[in-house]
């Protein structure tokens, strides 16, 4: 699917689906994998991200296993994810990507608002936390890295 197309509303409650984003013109030749589990009944949105670095395999690991264990027909809202947010890094088992060696997480709330996926953006919270939407970004510190396991939230949200 074109990502100028991807709409989440569009696909039906109460349902799982799978849908590989094509970011042509964008990036040549890169799907950017997406899971959406649409609940059967309107509600919140929890958007969640890993596979910033290629080689961090743990979030991608946890959004695969909550996608596998949801019941779409049990739930409120619906949950959108990308397990791999950076396909090239990932596919070439490194942290940074191969094709320009770039480390996504340094520009990634610039990247994020300059992908060509306005519909993603507006379902997640990174312009504007008041939406019915939240975000999290799964990190680890990869197979190179030592670091102690923790989560960051906006207390004032």
């Amino acid at each position: 699917m074109n990502s100028a197309d991807f709409n989440p509303v569009q696909f039906q409650r109460g349902q799982k689906h799978s849908i590989d984003l094509s970011l042509d013109p964008w990036v040549e030749g890169v799907c950017l994998p997406v899971v959406l589990v649409r609940g059967s009944r309107a509600g919140k949105t929890l958007v969640v991200t890993a596979g910033v670095h290629g080689d961090e395999y743990e979030g991608v690991r946890a959004i695969l296993d909550a996608y596998q264990s949801l019941d779409p027909q049990e739930m409120t809202g619906d949950f959108l994810a990308v397990p791999v947010a950076n396909p090239p890094a990932f596919w070439n088992g490194t942290r940074t990507s191969p094709l320009d060696q770039g480390n996504l997480a340094r520009p990634f709330r610039e990247i994020w608002m300059a992908v060509p996926l306005p519909r993603l953006r507006m379902s997640s919270p990174i312009p504007s936390s008041r939406s019915r939407t939240s975000f999290l970004d799964l990190h680890s510190a990869g197979v190179e890295l030592l670091i102690a396991n923790h989560g960051c939230y906006d207390a004032s949200d």
